[in-house]
């Protein structure tokens, strides 16, 4: 795929579900401007808005990094109340995957509940349970009147917000009962046009599967872009590419997959990643591969240094090492860095910031936004959706451009407008990250070479991150020897104490 001419990568059926476009395309950097941004959108809804999400919190405040100036409630809840008494025509639909046990103490109780509870007509909420055993719903969409759409990393929930300079003690970030957050890094998109009609079809399309409920398509002429945010890219092509996992004897999609794959190989001077996890075995092999053949190539991944809770520490942090391995292996790892943002703090010592975003960038031709994450999971058990901008003309690529340098002048603290200064200083990305290791606001080099492994962190991997969903009839009749057990004794012997094992841990963290 060298040299492959960027509109040439898209192919429906294969790694992507449409190929469409978009009049505005904007990107929105973390929580206080996507925030911003819907809030002002919604504010303009006449018809319709779609909220469909892994989760949503009603207490959340929907503020930017200043306080709005309109009369509206601050409270998501009390905001959607408010804009439903203002136009009785409105209908707000939410849906949510209808999560694991395992989530529930990090997640509002019954937000079903206390969303409609007392609200007036015109609020729908539906909790989506049709997932294969062990996948979940992860897309993050909001769709507007069918006119303007969101797509990418940031639900409605605790700790999403934050503003761009990510200071290491904000009273804002706090959660509702005063518990503080740490810094936090997301990027979500916003599109008008075909390409917000794309979604609003694929997020209908869902709520029928759900509910049975047809809802039509918004027919007014509303423009409900909002005023305050110019787009950064107009007249753009636009790709949606999507996981969804088999159910009921169905064909999975795994356009997510392909589209990562075929983006990795299209590449040539720079992979710019920003990603919660990356445990991806295929995707490990493709890079390795790509910088195996082009001399030229360097990758920047941007990730999170600590991860969430017991499971995704043992598993994902040791699916980092082996990810990174790789590299080394293959003698090509002076071409990658794995990197964490690091802000200062009163003490002088550095505070990690968390990375949820979910972002990829090839050369100055392509810009990709989603849900998706490099791990296991995101490529075949769980429904994902992705954007991809696809450039057709110098102004895009010089967006492109610009967007990648924005992302890291913001976590190295530097001006935009210098990172390409910079770069031609240091003569590499990984050359001006490799300089800047002594700074306090920087992106630090990770240290993979301490991450647990053994056999139990193989199996919490295999429920943590599987690449497919599992299959029910098989585990239950492998636990309960109905034939003969694909999984040797000891293994399942494993199993089970580490479900028991974490079962225990959620139950007195719950009750005590």
């Amino acid at each position: 795929m060298t040299n492959q001419p960027a509109a040439d990568i898209l192919k429906p059926g294969h790694n992507c579900w449409k190929q469409t476009s978009a009049q505005r395309f904007s990107l929105l950097i973390d929580g206080a401007n996507y925030f911003a941004a819907l809030r002002a959108t919604m504010l303009q809804a006449e018809q319709s808005i779609f909220i469909v999400g892994w989760d949503v919190d009603s207490r959340i405040r929907l503020v930017g990094n200043t306080p709005p100036t309109d009369d509206a409630p601050h409270t998501l809840r009390d905001f959607l109340i408010h804009l439903l008494r203002q136009r009785r025509d409105l209908r707000i639909r939410v849906l949510l995957w209808d999560y694991s046990v395992l989530y529930a103490l990090e997640r509002e109780p019954l937000p079903a509940l206390n969303l409609a509870w007392t609200t007036p007509p015109g609020l729908d909420i539906c909790l989506d349970d049709r997932a294969p055993m062990g996948a979940c719903h992860h897309q993050k969409m909001i769709v507007v009147d069918g006119k303007v759409a969101f797509c990418g990393g940031m639900d409605l929930s605790l700790g999403r917000w934050d503003t761009r300079d990510h200071a290491a003690e904000n009273t804002d970030r706090a959660d509702p009962d005063g518990t503080p957050r740490q810094p936090f890094h997301d990027v979500q998109c916003m599109v008008d046009g075909q390409a917000a009609q794309a979604l609003g079809a694929l997020v209908t399309e869902r709520w029928l599967a759900v509910t049975g409920e047809t809802v039509p398509i918004p027919d007014g002429a509303s423009d409900p872009w909002p005023t305050s945010f110019s787009a950064d890219v107009t007249d753009c092509h636009i790709g949606v590419a999507r996981t969804v996992a088999p159910l009921n004897e169905g064909a999975g999609v795994h356009e997510i997959e392909a589209l990562y794959l075929d983006m990795i190989g299209s590449a040539e001077r720079c992979l710019y990643l920003e990603n919660q996890y990356a445990t991806s075995d295929v995707i490990s092999r493709a890079l390795v591969k790509a910088l195996a053949e082009k001399p030229d190539l360097e990758v920047i991944l941007v990730s999170s240094k600590d991860q969430d809770g017991f499971l995704e520490h043992q598993s994902m942090v040791a699916g980092r090492a082996r990810f990174m391995a790789r590299f080394r292996e293959a003698n090509v790892d002076d071409r990658i860095r794995l990197v964490y943002p690091q802000v200062p703090d009163e003490n002088g010592d550095g505070v990690a910031v968390y990375v949820h975003a979910k972002v990829m960038i090839v050369d100055d031709r392509l810009l990709r936004i989603g849900s998706a994450n490099l791990n296991n999971r995101s490529m075949g058990t769980d429904g994902e959706c992705d954007l991809i901008l696809v450039a057709q003309n110098e102004e895009h690529r010089k967006q492109i451009t610009c967007h990648r340098h924005d992302l890291m002048a913001e976590h190295l603290g530097l001006n935009a407008k210098t990172i390409a200064a910079e770069i031609d200083r240091c003569g590499s990305l990984c050359a001006l990250i490799d300089a800047r290791q002594k700074d306090q606001r920087t992106l630090r080099q990770m240290d993979c070479d301490d991450a647990a492994n053994g056999q139990l962190v193989d199996i919490l991997r295999d429920v943590t991150d599987p690449e497919r969903p599992a299959d029910s009839a098989q585990f239950v009749g492998d636990m309960l020897s109905a034939r003969v057990a694909k999984t040797p004794i000891r293994r399942r012997t494993l199993v089970m104490a580490a479900v028991t094992l974490i079962a225990l841990i959620f139950a007195v963290i719950q009750y005590v």
